[in-house]
């Protein structure tokens, strides 16, 4: 993928003919720019994705400007359905790698896992589903809640997901930037519908963490990214 910036300054250097600045990136240098009526600009195209900082120096070394910050992240859209994926059950600790995310339970007790989703609803919980609290089937006193992380392969700013026979009404989703800053929290909509969609929005969205507030045995499947 292209990714470029546009990096532009005034008051740059001297408004002479000759006058130029050298451009780096994480210390290493861009090449010099001419400076034209105390402004100078660059485009800079094929960042790599992760931090960069840009600093311009006059080109005898003598001024050096402030740090320009820039987190390129790499884009990510599409629909991830775990089709591709074999049945697996993990425990507390592991992960499952999907193409789109990696999936880790972080907290709790019983397993989580890719199975078959029985009864299917095209185009939303069908064939290979992300299950919570996989093969619980009741019982008093419930477990307590898992904490599963799904860390996206990109960032986004829509997630929309398909979710199938809860039965708690205070399961919820967080999601985080890159820094892990939090963006918001969507709770999950209790069985009815049967098969209920949930949304959410917000610019730079990398990482989704489940938290269920007890044992319940749920799918969830179909998760578009835009």
């Amino acid at each position: 993928m292209e990714r470029q910036v546009q990096l532009k300054e005034a008051n740059g250097a001297d408004s002479n003919a000759d006058a130029q600045v050298e451009l780096f990136d994480n210390g290493v240098s861009l090449g010099f720019v001419p400076v034209s009526g105390r402004v100078w600009e660059k485009n800079v195209s094929g960042l790599e994705e992760g931090a960069h900082s840009f600093i311009a120096k006059t080109a005898d070394g003598t001024t050096v400007s402030d740090p320009w910050a820039l987190q390129v992240e790499r884009a990510l859209a599409g629909v991830e359905n775990f089709d591709s994926l074999p049945d697996t059950m993990i425990s507390v600790g592991q992960s499952i790698e999907a193409p789109m995310m990696t999936i880790t339970f972080l907290e709790g007790v019983g397993n989580v896992g890719i199975l078959p989703a029985g009864t299917n609803y095209p185009g939303k919980i069908e064939k290979q589903t992300l299950n919570f609290h996989a093969k619980f089937t009741g019982g008093n006193p419930k477990p307590p809640g898992q904490t599963v992380s799904v860390k996206l392969r990109g960032s986004c700013s829509k997630v929309s997901f398909w979710c199938r026979a809860t039965n708690e009404r205070d399961h919820q989703v967080s999601f985080y930037n890159h820094e892990g800053s939090p963006l918001g929290i969507v709770v999950l909509p209790p069985e009815s519908p049967y098969v209920t969609e949930s949304t959410f929005s917000a610019v730079g969205i990398r990482e989704m963490v489940f938290k269920t507030a007890r044992g319940d045995w749920f799918l969830v499947d179909t998760f578009t990214f835009e």
